[in-house]
């Protein structure tokens, strides 16, 4: 590391200040298969819903 960058950084030699964050990538699903999966979701909770509702008649 340059003299120079830890002057201009008034002499801070924290490691955090120094060290390069990588960033790490992440593979997300399509809007489509997003939407699908929540799609069936919604209906598993509404019959799931539909049966409750029926027990308590």
């Amino acid at each position: 590391m340059p003299k120079a960058e830890i002057v201009a950084n008034g002499y801070d030699l924290s490691l955090n200040r120094y060290k390069e964050v990588v960033h790490e990538v992440v593979d997300h699903d399509s809007p489509k298969k997003i939407l699908t999966r929540l799609a069936k979701l919604e209906d598993e909770i509404a019959k799931g819903r539909k049966e409750l509702e029926g027990l308590l008649k």
